[in-house]
């Protein structure tokens, strides 16, 4: 049977809001948020790969590493991370990339590779009845490498005895991404309550029952920019995607 990825979401408010920056999933554009679980029951590269995305929200450019916080039941040498450089190994307290360049830089408007940059785990535990675990922190940095504006961190969880059944934590997804006339179209297998969250992390607009549909949501009175669409279903699961107001 195919493995897939699935995802546990914490219930923390997001910080997409406030960082000059945002992470995302190439499988399908959503955005990764502070304190996300991503668990897999695979060491196949072709099952456990997770291919990420880093997109500069900011007005300037920004360089951003990824400093791995914390390792469990194994060593890093098994966990291949690619950031601008692919390491075969990582190491507690160290931020990657930390060769030349020590950051990976985005210009206004730029994004990271969308393919190739990734994690994947090689390794089956010390203790192989027990998960394998890494978090990492995205970060921006100053010119003297030192850490400003607000992290996003995520951990990456091997556990062979997880039930993974999907990569989406639900089906659900919008269009246009791009809303020129004010309509943003919301899809979804289940009843939804649904927020449209600003870049200073304000909710401007909530809707708290969005059916099982194709449903219309009007946006008329917000301005022109950025905005995070932000879905929760009826046990607690959240997901946010992106759209640009025109």
């Amino acid at each position: 049977m195919y493995n897939k990825l699935t995802i546990v979401f914490f219930l923390l408010f997001t910080v997409l809001g406030f960082s000059q920056f945002t992470v995302e999933k190439v499988s399908d554009g959503a955005f990764i948020n502070d304190g996300d679980v991503f668990t897999f029951n695979s060491t196949v590269l072709a099952d456990s790969s997770f291919e990420f995305v880093v997109r500069n929200t900011s007005d300037h450019e920004i360089d951003v590493v990824i400093y791995v916080e914390s390792i469990t039941n194994t060593s890093g040498r098994d966990m291949e991370l690619c950031f601008g450089v692919c390491y075969s190994g990582i190491a507690l307290g160290v931020s990657y990339p930390n060769t030349n360049p020590t950051a990976y830089h985005l210009p206004v408007g730029g994004q990271s590779e969308p393919h190739g940059n990734h994690m994947y785990n090689q390794s089956l535990g010390d203790d192989t009845t027990q998960p394998v675990e890494y978090v990492f922190k995205f970060h921006e940095v100053d010119a003297s490498g030192a850490e400003i504006g607000t992290p996003v961190t995520m951990t990456y969880r091997y556990d062979a005895t997880a039930n993974v059944t999907d990569f989406s934590n639900f089906d659900w997804n919008i269009y246009p991404t791009l809303v020129h006339d004010n309509i943003l179209h919301v899809t979804t297998s289940e009843e939804l309550s649904v927020s449209i969250v600003d870049y200073l992390g304000r909710t401007v607009k909530s809707f708290s029952k969005v059916n099982a549909n194709d449903n219309e949501i009007n946006l008329q009175g917000l301005e022109k920019g950025i905005y995070f669409v932000i879905a929760e279903n009826s046990i607690n699961e959240k997901s946010t995607k992106r759209i640009i107001l025109k």
